[in-house]
């Protein structure tokens, strides 16, 4: 018995682990989060957490962030539907600036705000792990748009951003645009219902003829216009992949 003990323990400690919380099991304020967590992940690697809608709120995106700084096997995370709000979300950027393991990041309806967007676009210019990040719907605005594209100038590592349902407005589109110019790694790219307007349309079919790295590109809902649309087009021309109006 000792020794199956042994070898089905070592086992576990060797095992990879992509862990679910069901939908309805919540941390209010992410009490007891992080000493479940830690206790989980002293048996077994951890790579994988989906914490979807457990009502997490701001101490649960504190707790994640202690989670992060420490953690090294994780790399991948979905706190979607959590309202970590904008101290939550400065907290886990602050932590992505000394995590190197975690890859893809889910932080859509959280309730950012521009203080916890602008935390997550600055901690992108020194992070070099992350290729995935969704910050859908975070009421996040201009000023996010344009943080956003000063990092991707600096990012080399990022291949997929989803930034839809977000009033970047025109001037977001544009700096996000300009910033296509100088990026070559970023692959596919959400910014469905931005408002960017005929004006940011123009200024993104201008990005795709010199950037030849976007295979997937979501423009949808944009009131960019018929002249708007057909300049894209014609940008896009056959590379190929996916574009959505």
């Amino acid at each position: 018995m000792r020794r199956t003990s042994k070898t089905m323990r070592a086992a576990v400690e060797n095992a990879e682990v992509d862990v679910v919380v069901v939908s309805g099991v919540e941390f209010r304020n992410g009490e007891g989060l992080l000493h479940k967590f830690n206790g989980l992940n002293a048996w077994c690697r951890v790579t994988e957490l989906r914490l979807n809608e457990c009502a997490l709120g701001e101490g649960g995106g504190q707790a994640i962030a202690a989670a992060l700084r420490e953690n090294h096997t994780l790399t991948e995370l979905n706190l979607c539907c959590n309202s970590v709000g904008e101290g939550g979300g400065q907290a886990i950027a602050a932590a992505l600036r000394e995590n190197h393991t975690l890859t893809k990041l889910d932080l859509r309806n959280n309730s950012l705000g521009e203080g916890g967007g602008q935390a997550i676009a600055a901690a992108l210019r020194e992070n070099r792990t992350l290729t995935e990040l969704d910050l859908r719907n975070n009421s996040l605005g201009e000023g996010l748009g344009q943080a956003i594209a000063a990092a991707l100038r600096e990012n080399h590592t990022l291949t997929k951003l989803d930034l839809g349902y977000n009033l970047l407005g025109e001037g977001g589109g544009q700096a996000i645009a300009a910033a296509l110019r100088e990026n070559h790694t970023l692959t596919k790219l959400n910014l469905g219902e931005i408002l960017m307007g005929e004006g940011g349309a123009q200024a993104i079919a201008a990005a795709l003829r010199e950037n030849h790295t976007l295979t997937k590109l979501n423009l949808w809902n944009n009131s960019v216009g018929e002249g708007g649309e057909s300049v894209v087009r014609q940008s896009w021309g056959n590379r190929g992949g996916t574009l959505n109006f």
